[in-house]
C-alpha cells in the first residue's frame, strides 16, 4: 500500500520524469497552466500531480481529446474543403480509444459526422486566416518563474492581426456565463501573456471555439444515428458549432501578469515551507472539498477517501498535456 506519507518525503520530487532530472521547482521545471489551475482548484490535486500519480484504467473525456486531435490534424493541412475532410477522415480510424468496441464505434461515427459538418460549416477559415502555428510549444521566462505550454493555434486574420485560437468540446454551452468569463479567462490570459513575452507583440484576441457533443440517446443503427446528426446540424448548425471573438487589452494583460506573479510566490513559498517541514506538508497541500465533484468528479476521490493509492500509477511525464 502506498500512503501520503510516501508523497510527504517527496513533496518535492527528486525525479520529474523522463521530462527532467531535477527535483521539482517553479525555477527548474516551471509550470503549466493545467497544473497551475490544479494548484487554484485544490492544492492536494496539484501536490498528486507533481508527484505524478494518475489512476489506472480508461482515460475519461476520450471523445473531447480526439476532437481536438481532428482539429489539429484540419488546421495543420491549412486546407479545406474536400482535400481536408478527406485527410482528416483518414486520421480517425486508426485513433486509438479504451473504450468498448460499439463504443468505439459510435464515438468515432459522431466524430466524423461532427468533422466533416464543421469543415463545411467554417471553410472559410482557410480562406480569411493564416495559421501560423498549430498545437505550438512554448517554455519562456516570467521573471525567475517557467512558464510552458501548447497553443491550439495562433493565425492572422484578414487585416494582419494576431489571433489564437482556442478550441473546446462541450456538452452544455452557457453563452451569458462564458461571455462574461472569457473576459478574464485564466487559460486564454496566460497563453496571451506568453505571447506577448515572447513574441513582445499583444495579440488582439482570443478566438474560442466550441464544438458541441451531441445527444445521440440509444443507438441502434449507427447509419441511421449518423444521418439522423447531419439533418439535425443541417437544421441549426448555430447550436452546434459556437464561437467567442475574445479581445484583450495591454492593460488587462498587465494586470493579469501582477496577479499571476503574486499567486507565483505564495506557491513558491508553499513549496518551500513544506520542503523544510515535511510533516506539515498536507497542512501546506491541503484539501479543498468543495472542487471533489465540480462539474465533474475529481480522479483522486478515491485517494483522499482511502488515503492510499492503490488504482493508482506514476505517469512517466511531469506534464502530460505536452507530449
Amino acid at each position: 500500500m502506498t500512503t501520503f506519507e510516501k508523497v510527504i518525503n517527496q513533496i518535492i520530487p527528486e525525479d520529474c520524469g523522463n521530462n527532467f532530472k531535477v527535483p521539482y521547482s517553479l525555477q527548474e521545471v516551471g509550470i503549466t497552466q493545467s497544473l497551475f489551475g490544479q494548484w487554484k482548484t485544490c492544492r492536494r490535486k496539484f501536490l498528486f500531480s507533481i508527484n505524478r500519480w494518475t489512476p489506472r484504467g480508461i482515460m475519461k473525456f476520450e471523445y473531447h481529446s480526439m476532437m481536438h486531435y481532428l482539429l489539429e490534424i484540419l488546421y495543420a493541412c491549412k486546407k479545406g474543403g474536400d482535400v481536408a475532410t478527406t485527410t482528416v477522415l483518414a486520421s480517425l480510424d486508426p485513433y486509438k480509444l479504451n473504450s468498448a468496441p460499439r463504443e468505439v464505434e459510435i464515438q468515432k461515427a459522431i466524430a466524423e459526422v461532427m468533422i466533416s459538418e464543421y469543415i463545411l460549416y467554417y471553410g472559410k477559415d482557410f480562406k480569411e486566416k493564416r495559421f501560423e502555428s498549430v498545437e505550438g510549444l512554448f517554455e519562456i521566462l516570467l521573471e525567475n518563474y517557467i512558464l510552458r505550454g501548447k497553443k491550439d493555434g495562433r493565425f492572422r486574420d484578414k487585416i494582419g492581426g494576431r489571433w489564437h485560437i482556442e478550441h473546446k468540446n462541450y456538452g452544455v454551452i452557457d453563452t451569458d456565463y462564458l461571455l462574461k468569463h472569457l473576459s478574464f479567462d485564466f487559460q486564454n490570459m496566460f497563453y496571451a501573456l506568453a505571447d506577448l513575452v515572447e513574441f513582445n507583440k499583444l495579440l488582439k484576441g482570443v478566438l474560442y471555439n466550441i464544438i458541441r457533443k451531441p445527444k445521440t440517446g440509444k443507438v441502434t443503427s449507427i447509419v441511421d444515428m449518423m444521418k439522423d446528426l447531419r439533418k439535425k446540424i443541417h437544421k441549426d448548425p448555430r447550436h452546434y458549432f459556437v464561437r467567442f471573438e475574445i479581445p484583450y487589452n495591454v492593460r488587462e494583460i498587465n494586470q493579469f501578469k501582477t496577479d499571476l506573479l503574486f499567486q507565483l510566490r505564495e506557491l513558491e513559498i508553499n513549496l518551500i515551507r513544506a520542503q523544510k517541514q515535511p510533516k506539515l506538508a498536507l497542512l501546506y497541500f491541503y484539501k479543498n472539498e468543495s472542487a471533489c465533484n465540480a462539474g465533474y468528479q475529481c480522479e483522486f476521490l478515491n485517494a483522499c477517501s482511502t488515503g492510499n493509492f492503490n488504482g493508482y500509477c506514476r505517469r512517466k511525464d511531469m506534464f502530460p498535456e505536452l507530449v
